[in-house]
């Protein structure tokens, strides 16, 4: 999917355009991919959160892949830097998952993911005072995090997230700490200690995420 979104974004770049909304037909295989991406994610999630869905009844209603020149340069910019920063092989890029409500939707497609706003659904903010990913699709669909509106819909982002070299994370956090193998580098990102493997991903620098497509979603 990279290499699509790149050539899509090529695209715009030609024709001056900084922000596109592509509507995908539910009969391309585009719209196949990531609707079957989300639906095995959420089922194959903790039993936890997934046993909350039915399989009868979650239903994609709309995907959208989201083409932003400015914010794929600036996150394709801060790739390029922790690949080279970073130890060789560490795992940089993750595709994670981000539910919001509706009325973040806007702003997400046109600037990207803001810390500021970290609070509206991380509530207490336990791993830091950041933006949340989760590597649990069942985790980030639950409905106080993907909010529904008043037709039902939910909203969830798959995401490209820049987790990097990660911490533990820790409530009251604004910055990572300074990593203490003599780099002078500070960690990229935090993460639960609570689960194995991770279901949370904090983010303190907005250039660290991309979202890809926003998926609408009932249940």
């Amino acid at each position: 999917m990279e290499d699509l979104l790149s050539l899509q974004l090529i695209g715009n770049i030609r024709g001056s355009k900084n922000v596109k909304i592509v509507t995908l037909h539910p009969s391309s295989q585009e719209y196949g991919t990531v609707k079957q991406k989300f639906i095995q994610a959420v089922f194959s999630g903790r039993p936890e959160w997934a046993n909350q869905f039915n399989k009868q009844t979650l239903k994609v209603t709309k995907i959208e892949r989201i083409q932003n020149v400015s914010l794929y340069k600036t996150y394709s910019a801060k790739k390029d830097l922790l690949e080279k920063q970073n130890p060789r092989g560490q795992q940089n890029e993750q595709e994670l998952w981000h539910g919001t409500q509706d009325k973040a939707i806007l702003s997400i497609n046109m600037f990207g993911f803001n810390r500021s706003y970290c609070s509206d659904n991380s509530k207490e903010g336990w791993l830091g005072d950041g933006v949340y990913f989760s590597a649990d699709a069942s985790y980030s669909a639950r409905n106080w995090l993907a909010a529904g509106t008043e037709t039902g819909d939910h909203t969830i982002y798959l995401c490209k997230v820049l987790t990097g070299v990660s911490c533990k994370g820790q409530k009251g956090t604004r910055v990572p700490d300074v990593r203490p193998d003599g780099t002078m580098l500070k960690y990229d990102s935090a993460t639960d200690a609570k689960y194995t493997p991770v279901v949370e991903y904090v983010i303190f620098n907005d250039t660290q995420a991309y979202p890809q497509y926003c998926i609408k979603f009932e249940y």
